[in-house]
């Protein structure tokens, strides 16, 4: 009996530790959406758009057409968005959430980092920081399989 018993609880941990590691956050999982918004908007070149959904703070150190000319530059030289892997997520204090991409555009894979901030002002968690690893930092950059690499000197 006392076997059968110990059989019972150790399926039941199993059964509720596997759920458990199969949940994700709810905040998480917003800004997820959220990013697979921005990249639709980002292949329909609405860059305009992505900007209005930047936090107060993001737009105190980006201007509007500064982050428009940033987002043309970047699909002039990346091309449209493809897929995505998430390579980390952290959280901190419920309010703030990085998610590391591997993203992968016509003509270049590369890593993404990319931090969504709740300012408590009743407009939810709104991007606050965005980050292209062009460096490699993070991932070395590659060329997608059918892109053509153009290098263009700098002065």
């Amino acid at each position: 009996m006392k076997k059968n018993n110990y059989i019972i609880r150790s399926i039941i941990l199993i059964v509720f530790l596997f759920n458990l590691s199969g949940c994700d956050d709810g905040n998480v999982q917003d800004v997820k959406n959220k990013i697979q918004v921005i990249q639709n908007k980002y292949n329909n070149q609405e860059f305009e758009e992505i900007y209005d959904q930047t936090s107060n703070e993001f737009k105190k150190v980006s201007t509007r057409q500064g982050f428009v000319n940033f987002l043309q530059e970047k699909y002039l030289l990346l091309g449209g968005f493809r897929s995505s892997k998430v390579l980390f997520i952290k959280e901190k204090n419920e309010n703030v959430v990085n998610i590391t991409y591997l993203s992968v555009y016509e003509k270049y894979t590369l890593a993404e980092d990319i931090t969504f901030k709740d300012e408590g002002d009743g407009k939810g968690l709104r991007l606050l920081q965005y980050t292209v690893d062009t460096g490699g930092k993070i991932v070395p950059v590659t060329k997608t399989e059918s892109s053509i690499r153009i290098d263009i000197p700098v002065n």
